[in-house]
């Protein structure tokens, strides 16, 4: 009860505490009847007696009974009255009124104003019964007005955190309606709050449309995911998101609650860095050209065989981009090989060529401490392995050589052997395809081959 903590578990407490009671009448015999009756429930009780008004309030305001037991017929003081005054308290304690004489109006009178029961004198037997139900009552209208006051809190903690939010959060029904927001989501999109109630999710999403959004969250329940995307605000610019999106069933109906963040700077600092890495492999593959002038555009040719070949594969667009950046450098390990060597119009020794067989392993350490989205250091270092164990530097084998390495080696063999070089002509690319294909299987990938064979056969691809 809200007067005292130990009288709120109803019946159960009173067989651990006193029962406190404060009998208002004006007869010490009828309230000693009323004890009598008390003590056969076998309670513990403590009684107070008052009979005037002055008298109950000093008692409420001690807060020191758990149940009122109050005389309907009082000289100078009725029940009637005893009522008004206790409901100027607000306790949650049950009001019964006894009375030898009330008639069926008199008692409903008293329960429309607030008593919980009423008891006729001649009738005590009832009287345990109703304050059993009284407190039980009570009872259930305290724990009731509880879990009011923790919902209140926690819509109200839930809106003060949705509010100092940095991000948007946004609650949808069934209907991808938008029901519940904060303001930083009204303000990334640029809608009043009342707008942003009208709103559904195709209202501002630029990337999915209304059918998309409708066929990918059907059942909104279930989402758990997090994803990249634009929003489009009111003015109709757009900007990069990342959302949140996680669903739930509250009574009954199926809600989606998202949390929006602007990653405007992020995909900027983004592109700025993918851009500087650009800038950077370009670099390493000039320098790399610049001292071996005979292969001049080696790497950059060797790079657009190879992602034609990749996307023959159907390889992602963002593994390609990867593969891309490792074939235009994929000789940077020939820095460190003579020039004279390089650039020999004869053919090579057995010394000479064991030296330029070091420049896959010398390319790996050049590469591995950038940090790429990509391994491209390790890209490099394998593009001369070969399936069968024969390539360098290390002797690995088919499945132990990644993807895009396997591919570089293909490009590779194919643009040295169909360009000119300081010791012999271009063979051409029949004779290019010819030695690929003699390979292919045992010392060279045979889907990578076959896709090669295709893009010059089928006039899909040109040097």
């Amino acid at each position: 009860m809200a007067h005292d903590e130990r009288s709120t578990n109803g019946v159960m407490q009173m067989e651990k505490e006193p029962l406190r009671i404060l009998i208002i009448d004006d007869s010490p015999d009828d309230t000693l009847l009323l004890e009598r009756e008390l003590r056969k429930a076998e309670w513990e009780i403590i009684l107070r007696r008052v009979d005037t008004g002055e008298a109950m309030m000093q008692m409420l305001e001690k807060k020191c009974c758990d149940l009122i037991l109050c005389d309907y017929m009082i000289p100078g003081f009725g029940g009637m009255e005893a009522l008004e005054i206790f409901k100027t308290y607000n306790l949650d304690i049950p009001f019964i009124m006894i009375s030898g004489k009330i008639t069926e109006e008199m008692a409903i009178e008293a329960l429309l104003n607030g008593a919980q029961d009423f008891v006729l004198k001649q009738n005590l037997p009832r009287l345990i019964p109703a304050i059993r139900r009284g407190i039980e009552r009570i009872r259930i209208i305290s724990e009731r007005k509880q879990a009011e006051e923790s919902l209140k809190s926690e819509v109200h903690r839930r809106r003060r955190m949705m509010e100092s939010s940095n991000d948007g959060i946004a609650i949808f029904n069934q209907s991808h309606q938008l029901v519940e927001t904060n303001g930083r989501f009204a303000q990334m999109l640029g809608y009043t709050m009342d707008e942003m109630l009208r709103l559904h999710i195709w209202d501002f999403e630029a990337t999915m449309s209304k059918e998309q959004i409708c066929q990918n969250f059907a059942d909104i329940s279930t989402i758990n995911t997090t994803i990249e995307t634009r929003h489009r605000r009111k003015n109709g610019t757009e900007y990069d998101v990342e959302v949140s999106i996680g669903g739930a069933v509250v009574d009954g109906e199926a809600i989606s609650f998202t949390i929006s963040r602007d990653i405007t700077e992020r995909k900027e600092a983004e592109k700025n860095l993918h851009n500087s890495l650009i800038g950077t492999v370009r670099a390493i593959s000039d320098i790399v050209e610049m001292r071996d002038p005979y292969t001049a555009g080696h790497q950059k040719r060797v790079a657009s065989l190879a992602c034609a070949i990749a996307r023959e594969l159907g390889m992602d667009e963002d593994q390609i981009e990867g593969l891309a950046l490792a074939a235009q450098i994929h000789d940077v390990g020939k820095i460190q090989i003579p020039a004279e060597i390089l650039s020999k119009p004869t053919q090579i020794t057995e010394i000479e060529y064991m030296m330029i067989k070091t420049h896959p392993e010398a390319g790996y350490q050049i590469l591995k401490d950038i940090q790429f989205p990509w391994p491209i250091a390790e890209m490099v270092r394998q593009h001369h392995e070969k399936l069968d164990g024969s390539g360098y530097p290390h002797g690995l084998k088919e499945e132990d050589i990644r993807l895009e390495s396997r591919i570089l080696s293909v490009a590779d063999i194919v643009e040295a052997m169909a360009s000119h070089r300081p010791y012999r002509p271009s063979l051409g690319i029949e004779v290019a395809l010819e030695e690929i294909l003699h390979e292919r299987g045992t010392k060279l990938d045979a889907a990578i081959v076959d896709a090669c064979i295709a893009l010059f056969r089928e006039n899909r691809f040109t040097f």
